[in-house]
């Protein structure tokens, strides 16, 4: 409800890369010593609202950019590419923690994936161009 307004305005691209960097650094800043409660509770706020909040977002610019007869197949594979991070994650969090990482450590590693995104989002930015809509032009659908 958020993001909806702002991609409107501002489109997916600027608006889902900003999202991924205030989350990358406020994931990065959850494992910082000194940090008061309240403060926590703020950057674990905008954490997950950069997170889940662009995830969704992502789900819609995939169907803007997937042709119609491939959209679900595609939105399908990347939730799938993402369920396989949710089940490597913690693996990965658990091998980290038994090699004796600090806590300041993990959230800094656990903040590359939302930088890693962002950057994505800018060179996709840079690459996709709108596809021409001609007025009256039939999408073709394939049919099995």
């Amino acid at each position: 409800m958020i993001l909806g307004p702002l991609i409107n305005r501002f489109g997916f691209m600027k608006v889902l890369a900003t999202c991924f960097l205030f989350a990358c650094i406020s994931i990065g800043a959850i494992g910082q010593p000194g940090l008061s409660l309240g403060m926590l509770f703020l950057v674990v706020f905008v954490a997950g609202v950069g997170i889940v909040g662009s995830q969704s977002g992502l789900n819609a610019l995939a169907a803007t950019l997937y042709p119609t007869d491939l959209r679900s197949t595609g939105i399908g594979s990347g939730l799938g590419v993402g369920r396989m991070g949710s089940i490597v994650g913690p693996v990965l969090a658990g091998e980290l923690i038994s090699a004796h990482w600090t806590t300041q450590s993990l959230f800094l590693a656990a903040a590359v994936p939302a930088l890693i995104s962002a950057i994505v989002m800018v060179a996709i930015h840079r690459v996709a161009k709108p596809e021409a809509h001609v007025a009256g032009a039939a999408n073709q659908v394939m049919v099995h």
